[in-house]
This record gives C-alpha cells, structure tokens and sequence, in this order.
C-alpha cells in the first residue's frame, strides 16, 4: 500500500449495510453515503489525487515559505494563521472537486461513533504497519517537545502546538492498534480447538 493511497484510504469506510461511507470532512463529520462502484472509483481518484497535491505542496513548498516569510515561524499567531490559511485553501477545493457528490449524495443522519471508525481504521492496517505510524507519532511529538525548549528561532508555542497534534494523532492509532490486537486474539481463541474433556476416574470397589 502506497503512503498517498494510505492516506485516502482512511476517508472511505464499509457501512452497517454494506454500503461506502465517504468521509469528506473526517472523522467527525457525516459521512456522504456513495450510490455505486462507478462513482465510489471516481471519487476515490478525485481525494487520491488531491491529497497527493497537497502533501507535495507542503513538502517542497513549506521550505521555501518558511525562508520567504519568517514570521510564520517567528510568532505563535503567524503559524496559526497559515495553518488556518491552508486548511481554508484545502476546504475551498474539496468543495469544488466533490461539488457532484455534495449535491447527489445524500448524508448519513447520525455519525458514526469514533470508536467505531478507529476501529475500522485498525482493520485495513496490518499491525506491523499501525505500530509504525504510532512510532512515528511519538518522535513527531519528541520533535516538537525538542523544538519548545531549544535557543531556535521558532516561537516555543509552535513546538508545543505541534506535539499536541501529533500526540492526538497518536492517541488514535494507539486505539487502532489496541482493538486490532484484541481482534486478533479473539480470533486465535476462536481458531483454537476445544480441549477433549478429561475420562471420569472410575472407582476401584
């Protein structure tokens, strides 16, 4: 599974009847339930492509930012503002890419519990896999500890801003990980044959 491919992955899930659940503002979010194979394809093409754009935007453009304008690192408020610039941007263009689905699809009345879409979350991962992700979680967080206390340039805020996301982040795939490994040993108990009942000791008269 690819890292992009990963990511869109976690906007799709399988509803109690058996139909795709598309999440298009998240977790917390009603999800918009998708009419059929045709248009589940092509808007999975659509959230594939725009999150590969927007990671390599982040990636290879965030550098560049950082050096051009110096007070988004500089100052708590600067970095808020750009981060809630670009979720502004990416909000704008979910909009209009998924105009079709936001008109013709409808919603579910009631979200899903949480518990119950990080538990799906741990079901499309091998646990090999999660624990990698809630590895890196934890250096993330780390980082953005180091980042607090270190003589940089960058507001101590930032640092502690960041380490609460990424801890959040590490929180729910730490939950993906617990109930796929509770799912796991339920189903090596249930694999497991009955053990024979030991034979009744029969009396010596």
């Amino acid at each position: 599974m690819g890292y992009f491919t990963s990511i869109t992955d976690q906007a799709f899930r399988v509803g109690a009847g058996g139909e795709t659940l598309f999440y298009l503002g998240g977790p917390w979010s009603r999800p918009l339930v998708i009419a059929d194979n045709e248009q589940r394809v092509l808007t999975y093409t659509k959230h594939l492509w725009i999150q590969r754009g927007l990671y390599t935007m982040l990636i290879l453009g965030q550098p560049f930012l950082f050096m051009a304008f110096p007070t988004v690192t500089g100052n708590v408020l600067g970095f808020v503002a750009y981060v809630a610039a670009v979720m502004l941007v990416y909000w704008g263009i979910q909009r209009i890419a998924f105009r079709h689905e936001l008109r013709n699809c409808r919603r579910l009345r009631q979200r899903p519990p949480l518990r119950d879409f990080y538990e799906r979350m741990g079901e499309r991962h091998s646990e090999d896999g999660i624990s990698w992700r809630l590895t890196g979680c934890i250096v993330l967080v780390i980082c953005g500890l180091g980042l607090a206390m270190s003589p940089t340039k960058a507001a101590p805020g930032i640092g502690i801003i960041c380490s609460l996301f990424f801890g959040a982040c590490g929180v729910a795939w730490w939950f993906a990980l617990r109930s796929k490994r509770a799912k796991l040993q339920e189903a090596n108990k249930a694999s497991q044959p009955n053990p024979l009942p030991l034979p009744s000791r029969i009396s010596q008269e």
